[in-house]
């Protein structure tokens, strides 16, 4: 073997190694961003859909600034879905703006069905159905309020009776 056959087989080694390890480095790159646009795109979905099904159930006892608050979540999820939604999700959340637009009780089922499927397919769950109903637990404020004032009216018996 020659001196240049050697050379050649060296530098025809680095080269290659060097070609490699660009392209390793190139497609490992494209993984990473891949994977971290899926984990964002899943953390702000399942965040928009907790945010439809709250500010859609809110309930007639609401207080203004519960109700503001939901219409800004509403806002929120609807650009996020449009960003970052497929075209299903983003179809089914346009549709659901026409809706509400033209009725305010327009329900978003559609929309957190599109979701939750597509969350579950992308988290390896399997099907879980329709939903095709909510649950909300309110506190009855009233209720409480007339439960804290008899309690504060026989302190204040007790305390009057004592004297």
């Amino acid at each position: 073997m020659t001196v240049e056959m050697v050379l050649y087989s060296l530098t025809s080694a680095i080269v290659g190694g060097l070609i490699v390890a660009i392209a390793n480095h190139w497609m490992a790159r494209t993984r990473e961003l891949e994977k971290k646009i899926a984990d964002i795109r899943i953390e702000y979905l399942i965040d928009c859909c907790l945010q439809i099904e709250r500010a859609t159930n809110l309930g007639s006892k609401a207080s203004l600034e519960a109700i503001e608050e939901s219409y800004e979540a509403l806002e929120r999820a609807f650009s996020k879905i449009m960003l970052l939604g497929d075209p299903v999700e983003v179809d089914a959340i346009k549709q659901f703006g026409r809706d509400y637009c033209a009725n305010r009780n327009a329900t978003p089922v559609d929309v957190l069905n599109s979701l939750r499927d597509n969350l579950r397919r992308k988290l390896g769950l399997g099907p879980a159905g329709k939903w095709d109903m909510f649950f909300r637990m309110r506190l009855d404020r009233s209720a409480i309020d007339s439960a804290l004032n008899e309690k504060a009216a026989q302190l204040v018996e007790n305390h009057v009776t004592r004297k």
